[in-house]
């Protein structure tokens, strides 16, 4: 379980995650997740506020680099434009 705030929405994923470690140091990892995504603070791409979504998504990390891809279905909110939004991610963590 992973909760993930951001500056334009939030993120709750549930799902199962491998990962290959070195002296108890994860090193590489692979995750996939069931997604529950809700907007706010004028998100960007045209996605209004106060939207929910839930998707699928999933999550390659080899240290430090991290690389994360979902698909979502819009679940609540008025937002009659996007039905399906992708999300796409990158960057560095420890």
């Amino acid at each position: 379980m992973r909760l993930e705030p951001g500056l334009s929405g939030g993120k709750l994923h549930l799902g199962k995650k491998g990962a290959f470690s070195f002296l108890m140091l994860p090193m590489a990892s692979v995750e996939t997740t069931v997604a529950i995504m809700h907007t706010w603070n004028d998100p960007w791409n045209g996605i209004q506020e106060d939207q929910t979504y839930a998707g699928l998504e999933a999550r390659y990390t080899i240290m430090p680099i991290l690389i994360t891809a979902g698909y979502y279905r819009h679940l609540a909110g008025v937002d009659t434009e996007h039905d399906w939004i992708g999300s796409f991610g990158a960057g560095i963590g420890l």
